[in-house]
């Protein structure tokens, strides 16, 4: 996905249940919470999602680690 897609993730993530599945082969399942600005591996300043899993606990994801986001709702 580009950056511009990640980016319109990010801005209409919050309160969307959503399933995330990552380039190393992990899923987490939970309701996306507020996007943040964070360095990536590169330097960059990018959009950060946030995703608040089934224990009550946050994840953050950088576009990087993901292979795609489907939604549940």
């Amino acid at each position: 996905m580009t950056w511009q897609e990640w980016d319109e993730i990010a801005m209409n993530f919050e309160g969307k249940k959503a399933k995330i599945f990552c380039n190393d082969g992990t899923c987490y399942e939970g309701i996306g919470d507020t996007y943040f600005y964070d360095e990536n591996s590169k330097g960059e300043n990018v959009v950060v999602i946030s995703l608040k899993v089934k224990n009550g606990l946050h994840t953050s994801f950088f576009q990087e680690e993901v292979e795609k986001i489907e939604f549940l709702d």
